[in-house]
């Protein structure tokens, strides 16, 4: 993989961890909200829980493209987001063909239930909040996916700011940028824009 591609996989986790951040973080800030069908968060719970787990499986997948093309620090960090969210990965997925699990079908159908215990039955698209967080599918809590992206896109920032790439054959520490019209400055501009605005 070239530098160019690496950077270029790098912008979009970013923006993708963004935003599982700044959706997650104003999903569990309104959680405590009382029950109502006249609530507007209450209404669209459903849909923004699986936004937060399209953007979570999305950042899985940029992930696993850069695990193996950046240096061993990274790497590490990199390798346990991955592991640490797959719950979060089979929750989305269950969730996005439920028509087919809630007919018995669907490739993953003696799992659709592994969330539940001796004392709940608990299928992938229900949420539940107890003393282990705000629970999807009885399975990852959404405080521990939000708590994973913020340390992933922490150690990646980073990478970035020790990393910056230089064109071919200038010196080391060297301010010079690829030119303006370079992939990678575009996506540059476009990721401080996209950082501004979760401000």
């Amino acid at each position: 993989m070239n530098q160019e591609n690496q950077y270029t996989l790098i912008f979009f986790l970013q923006c993708w961890l963004n935003e599982a951040i700044s959706n997650s973080s104003i999903f569990l800030e309104n959680i405590d909200q009382p029950l109502s069908f006249e609530n507007n968060f209450h209404k669209r719970r459903m849909f923004d829980e699986h936004y937060v787990l399209t953007a979570t499986v999305m950042s899985v997948r940029y992930s696993k493209q850069v695990v193996n093309h950046t240096r061993k620090g990274l790497k590490e960090h990199i390798k346990k987001f991955i592991e640490t969210t797959i719950d979060a990965v089979d929750v989305r997925d269950m969730r996005e063909h439920s028509d087919e699990y809630f007919i018995g079908k669907g490739k993953k159908k003696d799992e659709f239930y592994k969330g539940s215990s001796q004392n709940i039955q608990c299928d992938m698209s229900s949420s539940i909040k107890n003393e282990n967080g705000y629970m999807l599918g009885n399975l990852i809590a959404m405080e521990l996916i939000l708590d994973e992206c913020k340390s992933l896109l922490k150690h990646i920032d980073k990478y970035m700011e020790e990393n910056q790439p230089q064109p071919k054959g200038s010196p080391k520490g060297s301010d010079v940028e690829y030119p303006q019209n370079s992939c990678y400055n575009t996506f540059k501009k476009r990721n401080t824009s996209c950082q501004e605005n979760q401000e």
